[in-house]
């Protein structure tokens, strides 16, 4: 019975019009029917290498992620790579910490690998100014409804205190990708400054993430 079944099946392959050869585990290949062609052997200009057309579209499907990340300047992972926003991007793994912070990715939208969240000490971004004009300082955060409501922040130039402010973090920046402006003015090339998110007074977790420096039109 099993012999019989076994050339009843090869029959019914052979007579199908398409003839399939294996020639080694890396060496298979497909053929298309023709008439006059053996069973088993090539057909000269019709082979199609099985491996070779499967790294074709893997790398095209490559290409079309690499284009769609771009497109959307999102990566994999769910948060806005720093470079390829306009101007100055100084991202939370560069800020000065003191007291403990907490890395967080499941709020998405964030500026690069990450945004961070804490109850004590302060984030120090520190920024230099590339070229004289005036210049828009910005921030951004993740928004929760355990954010703090009145996280006090602080934009440092030159030492000196130039502006000082409170912002809800329970709320989403008005800005595009979550950025909230805290200071426009003119600026010489070179000038140095900070922003410094402060957790003192704070009434929930004080969230940092980017600090943006945009020149304006």
């Amino acid at each position: 019975m099993g012999g019989n079944h076994m050339s009843l099946t090869r029959r019914r392959l052979l007579g199908s019009g398409t003839a399939i050869a294996v020639t080694g585990f890396l060496g298979a290949r497909l053929r298309p029917a023709h008439a006059g062609v053996t069973p088993g052997r090539p057909f000269e200009g019709q082979e199609v290498n099985v491996l070779s057309v499967q790294a074709s579209q893997f790398a095209a499907h490559e290409q079309r992620t690499a284009e769609f990340e771009e497109l959307t300047k999102v990566d994999m992972a769910g948060g806005i790579r720093a470079n390829k926003l306009d101007g100055v991007v100084i991202d939370d793994d560069e800020a000065k910490l003191t007291g403990k912070w907490t890395g967080g990715a499941g709020l998405k939208g964030f500026i690069g690998t990450q945004y961070q969240y804490g109850r004590t000490g302060d984030a120090r971004f520190n920024f230099e100014i590339p070229g004289a004009g005036n210049w828009d300082v910005r921030m951004s955060w993740q928004p929760h409804e355990n954010r703090s409501s009145k996280t006090k922040v602080q934009v440092i130039i030159d030492g000196e205190i130039a502006e000082e402010t409170v912002v809800n973090q329970r709320k989403a920046g008005e800005l595009k990708y979550g950025f909230h402006s805290l200071l426009k003015q003119d600026f010489t090339k070179g000038q140095k400054g900070s922003v410094v998110i402060l957790t003192e007074g704070a009434d929930g977790n004080v969230a940092i993430d980017a600090v943006q420096l945009l020149k304006s039109e």
